[in-house]
């Protein structure tokens, strides 16, 4: 994988130079023989509603019956449906649910509850109070609860390499980190989006969002160990910022800034043509702004394992950062 970030990566137009994907080759190995660059891919979310629901789920953890009540509830809010595999086989479970406070964004607001599974009526109306909690919450992460919690995405039934890979990276951190004091809970989660990239996770409540991981490169990224440099190209970009082209701006400033970026007040802006700005807010007042040109580089084929890139139904757009500058 091409360690640069997107200010160094070529801009061909058109895909041509991908290489043909053999019948049993896995996409995340597709991706990585092409030196695919994930930033962009986070997604754009409010917040995300985190449920621990049993296993097996189908394709699309959406279409499970009993959660279509809880997809009217989110219809229009930006709020990503996420599954969690329970940590216990019996007694209550959590609803967990990150939601963006106003602009500038720094982080998701946490608030948690939970049900119990042997009686149903209570679980929608539990939801329906976590979500309206999260929407009058302005306080941060509140005590008594971890630090930071990390989805791992190993939904096997939307992606073998999520299946796989997801899988053994849960387990592997989860015996890395052993000795964390509570401050970080591992999930295994549904789709997370980006199976290409696997595997995948997103950390929160800072909402960032990780692809080509193994249990060291997680370990680094969640603890902020060492210098961030020769992680860019594992980053997707943070979920609570407006558009893949921000998202690509902050991964370029991250390079410049280091960690401390993840913990400040900022905001982007897209404006006419390429240009791209980020506005950071520091506690004295002042307000530190970045700009760049960020235009569209190569278009890849996203395609899942048991097909091929040609038949891919949707494309990804990667994103070129030039001209960075401190205004």
């Amino acid at each position: 994988m091409n360690k640069a970030s997107s200010a160094d990566r070529p801009n061909p137009s058109i895909a041509e130079d991908v290489g043909d994907a053999s019948p049993d080759l896995k996409c995340s190995e597709w991706a990585r023989e092409n030196e695919v660059d994930p930033i962009g891919t986070a997604g754009i979310y409010e917040g995300y509603l985190l449920i621990e629901w049993p296993l097996p789920w189908p394709r699309d953890f959406a279409e499970t019956d009993a959660l279509q009540p809880i997809l009217r509830l989110l219809d229009g809010s930006g709020v990503r449906l996420q599954g969690l595999v329970p940590k216990r086989k019996v007694g209550e479970r959590r609803i967990i649910c990150f939601r963006k406070p106003a602009d500038p964004f720094v982080g998701f607001v946490r608030v948690e509850q939970r049900y119990n599974p042997a009686d149903p009526a209570s679980f929608v109306p539990t939801v329906e109070a976590v979500l309206d909690a999260s929407i009058t919450t302005d306080d941060a992460t509140s005590r008594h609860v971890p630090s930071k919690e990390v989805l791992i995405c190993s939904h096997g039934k939307r992606d073998r390499c999520c299946g796989s890979l997801g899988t053994t990276l849960a387990l592997q951190f989860g015996k890395d980190i052993w000795h964390n004091d509570g401050a970080i809970d591992i999930w295994r989660t549904s789709h997370t989006g980006g199976h290409r990239f696997a595997p995948t996770a997103i950390v929160l409540p800072e909402g960032t969002v990780w692809g080509f991981l193994s249990s060291d490169i997680l370990n680094r990224l969640v603890a902020r160990s060492g210098p961030v440099d020769d992680l860019l190209h594992h980053y997707r970009g943070c979920a609570g910022l407006g558009s893949p082209r921000i998202q690509a701006l902050e991964r370029a400033v991250l390079g410049r800034v280091g960690w401390n970026l993840l913990d400040q007040p900022r905001q982007g802006f897209d404006f006419d043509g390429d240009r791209v700005r980020l506005a950071i807010y520091e506690v004295d007042g002042s307000t530190v702004t970045w700009e760049a040109n960020v235009s569209g580089g190569r278009i890849l084929p996203s395609w899942s394992c048991g097909t091929r890139p040609e038949q891919a139904a949707k494309v990804d757009q990667e994103w070129v950062v030039t001209n960075l500058s401190r205004v």
